[in-house]
């Protein structure tokens, strides 16, 4: 991550975070811009004395926490949009809200699993896409909820391949809304 922040020559690699990573580096590129973020250059953290390499490394791994935060936070608004949208109940989808982020599941991913917490809450903007698209009819705007969609799904196989197995089922679960 510190590579591709501090604008390093890198070459694509085989990860599964590959996404993730890219984001991470972008909120730390950011950060650095906006003075939040001290240094950026892994080469400069190596090189800088004990006192500044731990405070440059803990700003680091704030801004990978904090970033863990904003997904799982966006990961609960986006299944209240889901069950807002497919029940048109509030209390349902509040319900539904409420059990994921009360879940341990979101909490362990935000803290140790980011990438896959990236690849959920991208397919479930898929899936609210796909559900906005069906509910649109035969318009122009549910053909651009439908390229929104194949965008973001694509973007949530590339963050973890395994996202694969629930893409397929996305029309069909709009068509059930």
């Amino acid at each position: 991550m510190l590579v591709f922040a501090s604008g390093q020559r890198a070459e694509y690699f085989e990860h599964t975070g590959f996404t993730y990573i890219l984001l991470y580096s972008w909120v730390l590129r950011l950060g650095h811009l906006l003075g939040l973020i001290g240094l950026i250059d892994i080469d400069a953290i190596v090189a800088s004395p004990a006192a500044e390499f731990d405070r440059a490394f803990s700003q680091v791994v704030f801004v990978g926490r904090g970033i863990g935060i904003f997904l799982a936070m966006a990961t609960v608004v986006a299944t209240w949009a889901i069950a807002w949208r497919a029940t048109a109940h509030w209390f349902a989808a509040l319900a539904a809200a409420g059990l994921i982020a009360g879940s341990l599941g979101l909490g362990f991913h935000a803290v140790l699993i980011r990438t896959e917490l990236l690849g959920m809450l991208l397919l479930l903007l898929a899936l609210l896409a796909t559900i906005e698209a069906a509910r649109q009819g035969g318009t122009w705007r549910a053909v651009g909820m439908i390229a929104i969609a194949s965008f973001l799904a694509m973007l949530a196989v590339m963050t973890k391949f395994h996202m694969v197995v629930f893409t397929p089922a996305l029309p069909f679960l709009a068509l059930c809304h």
